[in-house]
């Protein structure tokens, strides 16, 4: 609400600058109307100024000449066209003084101070980008607004165009969610699909946000950009952080998980091929869940520092993966020749940091060794990589270090397998058992738990 001293600051700036004046007016009649016009608007805010007390429902007909400038510290906020209220909202200590009326750009977007297209309100021509030190009004006081046809208003919650945002085009008397959130804005064109677009990524999922036309070869983009993503059919889209594969898109998408920072991407939009290609695909999370990246088996498939932050894998049929403790191929590894859901199994859980893809034709071929906590191969079944396991080093195998007894193991051709028991029964030979086939009941599976396990090429 304006308080008695703003009416008595808008009466007296009028009164003192004279802004409407017969001087050098050609047509005498025209200016005794518009003289008359503004003796009306002086004359209903001193009426105001007499019931100061009790404004509710006064209203000042400004008519098509003239309009209130609304400033602050001497800065413009913004203008009111047409009537003035005492009950508008407007920003704190404002003053308010008459000025005569600019006719605007009808092509210029509308901001407006309350909800209803009401009050207080600037522009902003288009196209642009402006930050918040760019548009008059407060911060986070955008209530409703006005954007001319071709164009669309990205609304930004942060200054410097961060943040949360919306996508306006038309008119919104009132934005919801977003009102009085605003702190940035950008101008640009309605998006339209040009032909050499043959993808366009969304800002967020479900095909919402600010679009992006993606063309044939390399795009750069951050991964703010693309939350969700159309394909035309016979496309694919590869996605690289710097030189790695995050992720392989071959349709639309919904709701992608590539990288919540906002990394700086290469997406590359390519035919898909008659031959598709092979790919290890690495998670961060267990169950193949998370953030991804790719491994081209036909590649050299060598990764010598990796982040360790890998939980699950699938690997295609033929090839088997190496991960190492250390970067660059040194230090503990295991040997994984199928997909693998939780590399606890592996007691490798986030601790990869190099990795190495061959063909299983390298060497001799890795199959998986299977212990299972019930005879006859029944139970849990855990996954043992190939070297030593055992529960007084940091590679402990899931559950066989707590109470879980094994009690069943398969072993593939050409391995064999050590199991280590406790101290009880007395004597190491007791203690020791090797097996180099499948074993449908461990011996004495019941005496005491393993505290290793050794799986060794023959």
């Amino acid at each position: 609400m304006i308080g008695r001293t703003g009416l008595y600051v808008l009466v007296l700036t009028l009164l003192l600058t004279g802004i409407v004046s017969a001087r050098g007016c050609r047509r005498s009649c025209y200016c005794s109307a518009a003289n008359s016009r503004a003796d009306k608007a002086v004359q209903g805010l001193k009426n105001a100024n007499h019931v100061i007390d009790n404004l509710s429902g006064k209203k000042i007909t400004l008519g098509t000449d003239f309009a209130l400038r609304v400033t602050n510290n001497g800065i413009t906020v913004g203008y009111i066209y047409d009537e003035f209220s005492p009950v508008m909202t407007l920003p704190q200590n404002s003053n308010i003084e008459i000025v005569s009326r600019q006719k605007l750009n009808s092509n210029d977007v509308k901001i407006y101070y309350d909800t209803n297209y009401y009050g207080l309100f600037t522009h902003l021509p288009i196209p642009g980008n402006y930050t918040a030190a760019q548009i008059s009004l407060p911060r986070r006081s955008l209530s409703s607004i006005v954007v001319p046809n071709g164009y669309e208003a990205i609304l930004y919650s942060e200054d410097n165009f961060q943040g949360d945002h919306i996508v306006i085009s038309g008119s919104h008397q009132n934005l919801g969610k977003f009102n009085d959130k605003t702190q940035s804005i950008q101008i640009v064109k309605t998006f339209k699909k040009n032909p050499e677009h043959l993808a366009v990524a969304y800002a967020y999922p479900e095909y919402a946000g600010k679009q992006q036309g993606i063309s044939l070869g390399n795009n750069t983009m951050t991964s703010s950009q693309i939350k969700s993503i159309e394909i035309d059919s016979n496309y694919e889209v590869l996605i690289y952080n710097n030189d790695m594969l995050i992720d392989i898109i071959s349709s639309c998408s919904r709701n992608l998980n590539i990288i919540s920072q906002n990394t700086i991407l290469t997406v590359v939009l390519q035919k898909i091929s008659k031959q598709p290609t092979e790919y290890v695909v690495f998670y961060e999370n267990i169950n193949f869940k998370g953030a991804r990246f790719f491994v081209n088996t036909q590649s050299n498939g060598r990764i010598s520092h990796a982040d360790g932050k890998l939980s699950s894998m699938r690997i295609p049929n033929d090839y088997e993966v190496v991960l190492f403790e250390e970067t660059d191929f040194r230090g503990t590894y295991v040997v994984a020749s199928s997909d693998v859901n939780n590399l606890n199994f592996y007691g490798f859980n986030d601790r990869a940091k190099s990795i190495l893809v061959r063909p299983k034709n390298t060497g001799k071929s890795v199959e998986s060794v299977y212990i299972y906590t019930k005879p006859h191969y029944g139970g849990e079944r855990m996954t043992v990589p190939v070297g030593l396991s055992e529960c007084s080093s940091s590679l402990k195998l899931l559950n066989f270090c707590s109470d879980v007894y094994a009690a069943s193991i398969k072993v593939p051709s050409g391995f064999k397998v050590t199991l280590t028991k406790g101290p009880t029964p007395v004597t190491k030979s007791q203690r020791i058992y090797t097996y180099v086939e499948d074993t449908p009941e461990i011996r004495n599976y019941l005496d005491t738990l393993i505290v290793s396990v050794l799986v060794e090429k023959l």
